[in-house]
C-alpha cells in the first residue's frame, strides 16, 4: 500500500458507511484498543461497497497516524535527549562521543520507521559535522534513501526529502555524476507530479542547472539554463533572486563560449533585478564587478577589467564576513593575473594566479575545475617567463 504525502480524507464517498464512521470514531477517542482496531479495519473495510479504494486507503493511513501518535512523541522524546547530548559532548569537543549519540539518533528514528523529514536530516548531518568518516555518512545517506523508495516508490514525491540530501552529500564530497543522476531524479518526479510550470520543477530545475553550470558542462547548462528562466518568469516573475540567480549563471555560460553580447545581456538583467529588490547600492557587491571585470577583459578593455578587479579587492576589505574573504578574491586576484598576461608583464601574471590558487584552496568547497585551469595557466605562463630568460 502506497502511502500519500499528506493524507487528505474525502468525506463524500465516506457519508452512509457506518463501518468506516465507527472506526474512525473509536481510532481517534480510545487509542488503546488500537491493535483490535486494525484487524477490525481490515476485515471490515474491504467489504464496504460504498467506499471508493482510494478513499479506504488514504482513511486508514489517517487512522494508523492516530494510532501511531503516542509512539511517535515517546520516540521524539528520546530524540531530543540524545540530541542535547551529542550537543553537550561537541561543546566538550568530544566528538566520538558526540557520533555515537548521532548514530543512535539515526538508529531510533530507523528503527521506528520515523526517518522522513527534518529530525532525519539533522541526525546525519550532525554525523558529518562531527568527522564522520565519508563511507559512513554516505552509506547512512544512501540507506535512508533506499528506504523511502521502498515505502513510497521510486517516483513519489515523498521521496524528495531523501533525495535532496543525499545529492547534498555527494556534493560534499565532489562526487558530481552521482549527484547529477540525482537532479535528474528530481526534475523528473517534479514535472510528473506537479507539471512542468510549477514551483516544485522549478525548484529542481534550478539545481540542476546550477550543477551543469558548477561541472562546467556548457552545452547542457547553457539550455537547461534557459528553460528554468523560462519556469521561474511564468511562476514566480522576474523580480525574484532565481531570476537573479539563473541569469547572472546563464551569462556566465555566455562568457565562457565566446558569446559576450548574451553575456552583458544576462549580467545587466540580472543586476537590474538586485537592484529592483536591494537597492543600488548592490551594484557595488564584489562579486557582480568581476563578473563585469572578466567580461570586459574578453573584450578586449584590459584597462577597464583591471580597475574593475581592483575596485572588487578594496571593496573586500572593507567587509569582514567570511564569504567575501574566500569566494571573491581569488577571481579578483586572477583577474589581475589575466590581465598581466595581456600586457606582456608574464612574471607578475604567474604570481597573480598563484596567488588566486592559495586563495581558493582554502574554500570549504573548492571548484576543482577551475582550479586545474588556474595551475594549467600558471604553468603555461612560468613557462613563457623562463622560454624568455634563456633566449636573453
Amino acid at each position: 500500500m502506497t502511502i500519500p504525502i499528506t493524507p487528505r480524507i474525502k468525506l463524500f464517498p465516506l457519508v452512509g458507511s457506518t463501518v468506516t464512521a465507527l472506526v474512525l470514531t473509536l481510532a481517534v477517542v480510545f487509542q488503546a484498543i488500537s491493535c483490535e482496531l486494525q484487524k477490525r479495519w481490515e476485515i471490515e473495510a474491504p467489504s464496504c461497497a460504498c467506499c471508493p479504494g482510494e478513499a479506504k486507503e488514504e482513511l486508514f493511513c489517517f487512522i494508523s497516524r492516530m494510532l501511531e501518535m503516542p509512539k511517535r512523541l515517546e520516540v521524539m522524546k528520546q530524540y531530543r535527549l540524545l540530541s542535547e547530548k551529542a550537543q553537550n559532548h561537541s561543546n566538550r569537543n568530544e566528538f566520538d562521543q558526540a557520533q555515537s549519540c548521532a548514530r543512535s539518533m539515526i538508529l531510533l528514528l530507523d528503527s521506528n520507521d520515523m526517518d522522513r523529514g527534518g529530525p532525519m536530516k539533522q541526525a546525519l548531518l550532525l554525523l558529518w559535522n562531527m568527522g564522520a568518516k565519508e563511507d559512513e555518512v554516505t552509506a547512512s545517506y544512501e540507506r535512508w534513501y533506499g528506504k523511502s523508495k521502498l515505502r513510497y516508490g521510486s517516483d513519489n514525491p515523498a521521496v524528495v526529502d531523501s533525495l535532496r540530501a543525499l545529492a547534498l552529500n555527494y556534493s560534499h564530497y565532489a562526487r558530481r555524476e552521482k549527484e547529477l543522476l540525482l537532479y535528474r531524479k528530481w526534475v523528473e518526479i517534479s514535472e510528473k507530479h506537479y507539471g512542468p510550470v510549477s514551483k516544485p520543477t522549478e525548484i529542481s530545475l534550478i539545481n540542476l542547472a546550477g550543477l551543469y553550470h558548477l561541472m562546467h558542462w556548457h552545452d547542457e547548462a547553457i539550455p537547461a539554463l534557459q528553460r528554468t528562466i523560462q519556469v521561474i518568469e511564468e511562476v514566480d516573475g522576474r523580480v525574484s533572486p532565481a531570476f537573479a540567480l539563473c541569469e547572472r549563471e546563464l551569462g556566465l555560460e555566455y562568457l565562457a563560449v565566446g558569446r559576450l553580447e548574451e553575456a552583458e545581456n544576462c549580467f545587466k538583467e540580472s543586476l537590474d533585478t538586485r537592484v529592483i529588490m536591494e537597492g543600488v547600492q548592490v551594484q557595488r557587491e564584489p562579486y557582480i564587478v568581476n563578473d563585469f571585470g572578466y567580461l570586459r577583459l574578453a573584450q578586449g578593455n584590459i584597462d577597464e577589467a583591471e580597475e574593475l578587479f581592483l575596485r572588487a579587492l578594496k571593496t573586500v576589505k572593507k567587509k569582514n564576513r567570511r564569504w567575501y574573504q574566500q569566494r571573491i578574491p581569488h577571481r579578483s586576484v586572477a583577474g589581475l593575473g589575466y590581465c598581466y598576461e595581456r600586457r606582456g608583464n608574464l612574471e607578475k601574471a604567474a604570481d597573480c594566479i598563484g596567488k588566486a590558487i592559495q586563495l581558493h584552496q582554502f574554500e570549504s568547497d573548492p571548484d576543482l575545475w577551475l582550479l586545474e585551469q588556474y595551475n594549467r595557466d600558471k604553468e603555461r605562463m612560468s613557462e613563457s617567463v623562463r622560454s624568455f630568460t634563456v633566449k636573453l
